[in-house]
């Protein structure tokens, strides 16, 4: 099950954000090698981690994180209007209410089972659909690395280059816009396997698990 987390309920989740922030340093930084997000504390944590911030992490049965994302505002500064405006000229950076920007994917293989990742990743995706749908987004922005666009092709995402193949320290990346739209979720629901509830959005405070609505936000 993948865990919203928002300002509104971010205290009753500061142990797994904790985790998450050292596991995105372990992936980024030594998996990857990201040399610029290296820190001394072994956590990854930036400027675009904000009060605005939601994050979407998949949680095991004893609280570790498995897998994650995190979704900002386009309204606000973000990744590619505020680093990477140079991979985007197409058109304008996209920008609006409806339109956040996801950064920050990952998956733990260490903790999952290996048969277990694939569908991990596509409920990932699904929550983030699921959820930036009710909450009136239509577009999802994204910086990629270029690999990343057959994964998205074969979801069958709406999806649409803002800018050319551009070069970074650690590789290429193309900026993206994609559909938020319920053909979105249906398509990747079907490719990836995923059935049921994705999401949950626990109250703060948590008080009891009936304070937890499966599959759908609550003010």
């Amino acid at each position: 099950m993948i865990h919203i987390i928002d300002r509104h309920n971010r205290a009753a989740f500061l142990r797994q954000l904790e985790d998450m922030y050292r596991v995105r340093h372990q992936i980024y930084v030594h998996r990857r090698g990201w040399r610029a997000l290296e820190r001394p504390d072994g956590r990854d944590i930036d400027r675009f981690d904000t009060e605005d911030t939601i994050y979407f992490l998949g949680l095991d049965a004893e609280g570790a994180v498995t897998s994650g994302l995190r979704l900002n505002p386009t309204t606000k500064p973000h990744l590619i209007n505020t680093l990477f405006p140079h991979a985007v000229i197409f058109e304008p950076i996209p920008v609006g209410d409806t339109i956040y920007e996801i950064t920050r994917y990952f998956v733990v293989p260490r903790r999952l089972p290996r048969d277990a990742r694939r569908l991990a990743a596509g409920e990932l995706t699904t929550a983030m659909l699921e959820h930036g749908l009710s909450i009136g987004l239509t577009h999802i922005s994204l910086l990629c690395d270029a690999f990343f666009m057959s994964t998205m092709l074969e979801m069958r995402w709406k999806v649409r280059a803002l800018g050319p193949l551009t070069p970074y320290a650690e590789g290429t990346c193309i900026a993206v816009l994609f559909e938020v739209s319920e053909e979105a979720i249906a398509n990747t629901r079907e490719t990836r396997g995923v059935k049921g509830p994705v999401y949950v959005y626990r109250a703060v405070p948590p008080t009891s698990l009936a304070n937890d609505h499966k599959g759908r936000a609550i003010a």
